[in-house]
């Protein structure tokens, strides 16, 4: 479900412009809002796992060179 409301301000002194701004409301459900959050989760452990074997790969790479 979404909302829309749209506000328009008075003109500025020394300027003769009017501000308009628009802002956009919407729901979730929360059954979206919480798969959401797992795949944030499952995509950080991916990026730290990532993160590790990069490390592991480099640290061993280093000790290679120094032998």
């Amino acid at each position: 479900m979404r909302f829309a409301l749209a506000l328009r301000s008075r003109n500025l002194p020394g300027f003769g412009l009017g501000i308009d701004s628009f802002t956009e409301v919407s729901s979730q459900g929360w059954f979206s809002r919480i798969g959401g959050s797992i795949k944030g989760i499952l995509v950080g452990i991916v990026v730290v796992g990532l993160i590790v074997l990069l490390v592991k790969k480099m640290s061993g790479a280093k000790q290679a060179l120094a032998a």
